[in-house]
């Protein structure tokens, strides 16, 4: 190599460090942020005014003609419900409870906005009838604020066929009719009978005393309130319904009964005297997995239509059930319920009736 290539080489090498020092003192600067802004290490916070809002993905409840949603008594919520309707027209209920206000939204499959308002009442209020085509809708209920002045604390949306509001401020469907809050929220229980909550299925399968006898044939939720206990107590008492309006003609629901004069269930006048009488007998058989199988139960409202009643499911039975059951020996003395709620047509499994007595 000669020295005019030497020199030129020698020439090449100190320019690339040179540039290489230009190039990390400029990036120096870049990362430094004196020429670009620095970005905070945390993240600040975003002023959010439905604070604590809690946010499910959409969930399917069936018809839109019985949508119901509970979302307890903790404001600021967020949920949204998926259901299909096969067209006509739909009444919109909501409550607010302890919050400012809410706020529904009911958007089709289309994509098209067929519902969207906000609302300031409290206690359940009538908000619109509205006429829908037949297709799939999702439904978003939301709740805000904390200063609502119900004295009844309860979050409901409901959308029946109910399209006229109601004369009375009383519920035109049986509230936590099917005990899926977890709670007897809405309910009123008598001596222990029926213990402090419902029994949840899926843990009480899991219990010693079910595992051999397993709950079946539950429909819609995994609530439902039962006499039946592992414990050696007495299964006397009652459960009564908050006041729903009888706009429709059957009030339907599911049950575990036996056959006896001691455990029944009743439709109650406003002064408490039974309008309707009604037990069952679901152990018609000779399975015994029967004894814990809810069978579908109806019956007719024309003669209280339109009337305020309550609803009670009795149990007058005195015993002590053994404490872990068998073959031999299963739990029968019980009486367990679930999903009650209105309708304008029967669901009754065929020969479960026992008695109806239905008192003008």
């Amino acid at each position: 190599m000669n020295g005019k290539k030497l020199a030129a080489y020698f020439i090449i090498v100190i320019i690339l460090l040179v540039l290489a020092i230009m190039f990390g003192h400029l990036f120096k600067i870049f990362k430094t942020g004196r020429i670009i802004p620095s970005v905070p290490s945390t993240i600040l916070p975003v002023k959010n005014s439905t604070a604590n809002t809690t946010t499910t993905n959409a969930v399917y409840s069936g018809s839109c003609s019985d949508l119901f949603i509970y979302e307890g008594v903790s404001a600021n919520n967020i949920v949204r419900y998926k259901c299909s309707w096969t067209g006509g027209e739909l009444g919109v209920w909501s409550a607010s409870g302890m919050s400012t206000k809410d706020s529904v939204l009911i958007k089709g499959q289309n994509n098209k906005t067929y519902f969207n308002q906000n609302y300031t009442y409290s206690c359940l209020t009538f908000l619109n009838s509205l006429n829908l085509t037949a297709q799939n809708y999702t439904v978003t209920f939301a709740t805000y604020g904390n200063k609502g002045t119900c004295p009844d604390p309860h979050q409901i949306l409901s959308i029946n066929m109910t399209t006229t509001p109601s004369t009375q401020n009383k519920y035109d469907f049986v509230f936590n009719g099917n005990f899926s809050i977890g709670t007897y929220a809405g309910w009123s229980v008598n001596t222990i009978a029926f213990g402090n909550v419902p029994q949840n299925v899926i843990l009480a399968n899991n219990a010693v005393c079910f595992t051999n006898f397993p709950w079946k044939g539950l429909y819609g939720t995994n609530y439902f309130a039962s006499t039946g206990t592992c414990s050696t107590i007495p299964f006397t008492g009652n459960l009564t319904s908050s006041y729903f309006n009888a706009t429709y003609p059957y009030l339907n629901f599911q049950i575990v009964s036996p056959d006896n004069k001691t455990d029944y269930v009743e439709v109650l006048y406003q002064n408490n005297t039974p309008a309707i009488i009604a037990s069952y007998n679901t152990y018609s058989g000779s399975s015994s997995d029967l004894l814990y199988t809810f069978q579908n139960a109806s019956i007719p409202l024309l003669s209280v239509k339109n009337k305020l009643v309550r609803f009670r499911v009795v149990s007058d039975i005195y015993g002590i059930q053994p404490t872990i059951p068998t073959r031999e020996r299963p739990l029968t003395n019980f009486t367990a319920i679930s999903d009650i709620h209105m309708s304008s047509i029967p669901w009754q499994t065929r020969n479960i009736t026992a008695t109806l007595t239905i008192n003008k």
